[in-house]
């Protein structure tokens, strides 16, 4: 077996290069497949679970999938190159739009954040319609075809190359399969370090953030009298004394999803009374008064996160052609930050750039996703290391970007630059940078030693269109 080197091997005189196998049908493996069929005659997607009922039940292989999620305007557009016509679909299927500066209350490090017309839209709904419309589309691409109830015990090899897959089928029985490429999307439950080794290469090290969370959510139906100007509400701690968040979506059917987080080991009970004490013990009274109201329609489900997770296939010295990990198998980020469903799109368009190369190396391929994983990792260890309890290595400097990242945080509540700037961030449509901009610096300067202009009145005492004037 040979070392891989950054010039890569020739896969084919074409662009399209044979069979390619997805291992995992969560939505990296879907966004995998959708970008495979483009350089592929044909693509083959193994999920060891049965085949989904709904776009309703969450897949038992996805156990985050009862919980809040959100897919950033920085992989929307992905979706939307990916499948056209996507988020249209998601609006038909009962996914809501709102405006995210004007339509979500969102308490963060103490203030509830200013709100104003910021022309970033955001889709809201469950998890499960998001992957079933997804699958929905490739379930009627010829080129693609779902394997389910297969279960990948391990590679296959050919002169040193990966050239497919050992199947573990229901029953016991065993079988191979061939394939060009091999692209794990199996999630956190990934098995690939262990089929290197079986091949004679070694484990790639892991980065590891032990925040020791856990998530709880329910459905609900909205108070009847429910009227308020906001659609989502956002309620985070302020580390290090406070440990519970809590976020309510609108989603499809007319129904409230509310989710309730706890870190470093505080985490929400699933029993009616304990899930509604938690919830008020949140760090704003808000959340549980809005909820108070409203009537339960499932019960308590529970999904515990004990760290994120990021494998360094980057630095490996020596790694086989022909497989590839992309999405959670290889960087799971802290999914209070919602960065996971963006990510996972952001891979697959990572993916098609190297597809259609006339070569195609994986390690050339891993340190490309180590770049693009870099700066969501990083925002999200800065802040999950906040706390004294979360478990990682600390970078030389971190006190100083988390105290910067601070004032930014508390002065979204009353500069309008500034939040539609950290929006940006959020949302994944520009990178940290935009907030080093001389008027966010000036102002962060400000407020650090004790100079900053008064805030704005709350967005309920001060109309939404003064606040437009603001910034206009």
């Amino acid at each position: 077996m040979r070392p891989d080197d950054a010039r890569g091997v020739p896969v084919s005189d074409s662009s399209i290069r044979g069979h390619a196998i997805v291992v995992g049908s969560g939505l990296a493996g879907l966004c995998a497949a959708r970008v495979a069929r483009d350089h592929f005659d044909r693509v083959t997607v193994l999920e060891r679970d049965p085949p989904p009922v709904d776009d309703v039940t969450p897949r038992r292989g996805a156990p985050q999938g009862a919980h809040a999620h959100a897919l950033m305007q920085g992989g929307e557009h992905v979706f939307e190159e990916l499948f056209p016509g996507f988020v249209a679909e998601l609006e038909e299927h009962g996914a809501l739009c709102f405006d995210f500066g004007e339509s979500v209350r969102w308490y963060h490090h103490g203030q509830w954040k200013a709100r104003f017309a910021s022309d970033f839209a955001v889709h809201v709904q469950t998890r499960p319609l998001v992957e079933g419309r997804a699958r929905a589309r490739l379930d009627a691409d010829p080129k693609i075809t779902f394997d389910y109830g297969a279960t990948v015990e391990g590679l296959t090899a050919d002169d040193g190359r990966i050239s497919g897959v050992r199947l573990r089928r229901p029953g016991g029985l065993y079988e191979t399969l061939d394939a060009d490429l091999v692209i794990d999307a199996g999630g956190r439950g990934s098995r690939l370090p262990t089929w290197l080794e079986a091949h004679g290469f070694a484990p790639p090290d892991e980065d590891r953030l032990g925040v020791d969370l856990c998530y709880a959510t329910r459905l609900y139906t909205p108070p009847p009298e429910h009227d308020a100007e906001w659609k989502a509400m956002l309620v985070y701690p302020e580390p290090p004394h406070e440990t519970r968040a809590g976020f309510l979506f609108p989603v499809e059917g007319g129904r409230w999803l509310v989710t309730l987080v706890g870190y470093v080991g505080d985490h929400p009970p699933i029993d009616e009374e304990g899930f509604e004490q938690f919830m008020r013990g949140l760090p704003s009274p808000e959340f549980a008064e809005a909820v108070a109201t409203a009537s339960p329609l499932t019960p308590v489900s529970r999904y515990r996160f004990p760290y994120a997770r990021r494998r360094r296939y980057d630095t490996l010295a020596a790694l086989p052609d022909g497989v590839i990990a992309l999405g959670d198998a290889v960087c799971s980020f802290d999914p209070v930050f919602g960065q996971g469903m963006t990510m996972a799109a952001r891979n697959a368009e990572l993916l098609d750039r190297h597809l259609a190369r006339r070569t195609f190396s994986t390690r050339r391929w891993f340190r490309a996703l180590a770049r693009l994983n870099r700066t969501p990792w990083m925002f999200a260890a800065t802040e999950g290391m906040r706390y004294p309890a979360v478990e990682g290595c600390r970078p030389p400097g971190i006190g100083l970007v988390q105290a910067y990242c601070r004032h930014v945080f508390r002065l979204c509540a009353s500069n309008i630059f500034v939040y539609r700037r950290f929006i940006r961030v959020l949302q994944m449509v520009s990178g940290p940078a935009v907030l080093a901009h001389p008027r966010v610096v000036w102002a962060v300067l400000r407020a650090a030693l004790g100079r900053s202009p008064a805030a704005l009145p709350s967005p309920e005492r001060r109309p939404l269109g003064v606040l437009r004037m603001r910034v206009r």
